[in-house]
């Protein structure tokens, strides 16, 4: 088995739950309350943020700008930010003590969710310039590109992936059932 493969098999019950989570649901029918998505862009922009500045990354791999730029229009279009403590200061505080190498499972993970599954996203929401790619293949090639894992890190690398999508459905969860 490759490690693509195995990869894939291994993260494959946190990928389909975070997939299927109610807050996924209700975006892929555009039926995801604008307050909502803000909230999340607003969380999430940070973790990009983050890992762009840490891992150097450069042009089309930049993201945390068109977040930001998403984020104004909400903001213009009548969303606030609640100041409840959401998950996301947690997850920062993880990934800041992860290795470069354990890093590139935020990447994996988020910046191949918005090149495949973000190309859905971006017809049920009103701001979507953060999904936009010039070329999704070409993009989607420059992530993958950067995981050179070593046959001795992939066990860890897996953990990690699976971390990832935890995280992503923590956040998730603290948006949708928050104060209610």
């Amino acid at each position: 088995m490759t490690f693509q493969e195995k990869l894939k098999v291994e993260t494959k019950i946190n990928h389909d739950a975070t997939e299927q989570h109610l807050f996924n649901e209700l975006l892929l029918k555009g039926e995801l309350d604008d307050q909502k998505y803000y909230l999340y862009l607003k969380n999430i922009v940070t973790v990009y943020d983050y890992i762009e500045k840490r891992l150097g990354l450069k042009g089309e791999l930049i993201r945390s700008s068109l977040i930001y730029n998403d984020i104004m229009a909400y903001c213009k279009n009548g969303c606030h930010f609640s100041c409840d403590d959401y998950f996301v200061h947690e997850w920062v505080e993880t990934i800041a003590q992860k290795s470069d190498t354990a890093l590139l499972s935020e990447l994996y993970v988020e910046w191949l969710k918005d090149v495949y599954g973000g190309q859905i996203i971006s017809k049920k929401v009103k701001y979507n310039s953060h999904l936009k790619f010039n070329d999704t293949k070409s993009t989607a090639l420059a992530v993958r590109g950067l995981l050179k894992i070593a046959p001795e890190d992939e066990n860890n690398f897996i953990f990690e992936v699976n971390r990832t999508y935890v995280n992503h459905y923590k956040l998730m969860d603290d948006i949708m059932y928050k104060g209610k």
